[in-house]
C-alpha cells in the first residue's frame, strides 16, 4: 500500500528502545512513503513538532519514557496551537486498561495498540478514514 505524498505530513515514532523504534520505522516504510523520524522521547518530539509549525504530523507514542513520557507529551501537545495538525496513535507496551481510557480522554489520540505494532496494525492504522483524510495532500482552493 503506497500512501498519497504530501509534504506537509510525516509520521514520528516516539520511543525510547532503539530496536522496537527501528522495527516499528522498517514495518511503517513498507506500507508508506511518508517521511519518518523516530525521537527517543517526548521532549525531543515536541522540540521536533515546534520547528515544523505548518506540518501535519500522524505520531506513534509509547507511554514510558524517560525525560518527558507520552503522558507529559500529550499533556503538553494539548497547549499548542494548531491542535488538528496532530493525530497520535498510542503504542505502548501497557496492558492496563486505566492507561487506554487516560489515552482516549485526549483528542489527538485516534488508537491504542501494544507492542508489538504488527504489519497488520500498520495497515489498519493508515485504513481509518480520520487518518486517510489526514493523509490526503492539501487541498488548493
Amino acid at each position: 500500500m503506497a500512501a498519497l505524498i504530501n509534504p506537509y505530513l510525516e509520521l514520528l515514532i516516539v520511543e525510547d528502545d532503539k530496536i522496537i523504534g527501528m522495527l516499528q520505522k522498517k514495518v511503517i516504510q513498507s506500507q508508506t512513503e511518508i517521511p519518518v523520524s523516530v525521537f527517543e522521547n517526548g521532549r525531543l518530539a515536541m522540540n521536533y513538532l515546534n520547528s515544523r509549525p505548518s506540518t501535519h504530523f500522524l505520531i506513534l507514542l509509547d507511554i514510558n519514557m524517560p525525560v518527558m513520557d507520552g503522558w507529559e507529551f500529550l499533556e503538553e501537545l494539548q497547549t499548542l496551537k494548531n491542535g488538528s495538525l496532530y493525530k497520535v496513535v498510542m503504542v505502548t507496551s501497557s496492558i492496563n486498561p486505566a492507561d487506554r481510557a487516560t489515552a482516549s480522554m485526549f483528542p489527538q489520540v485516534i488508537g491504542y495498540y501494544e507492542k508489538p505494532l504488527l504489519t497488520e496494525n500498520v495497515r489498519e492504522i493508515f485504513e481509518r478514514e480520520e487518518v486517510r483524510n489526514f493523509m490526503s495532500p492539501p487541498q488548493v482552493i
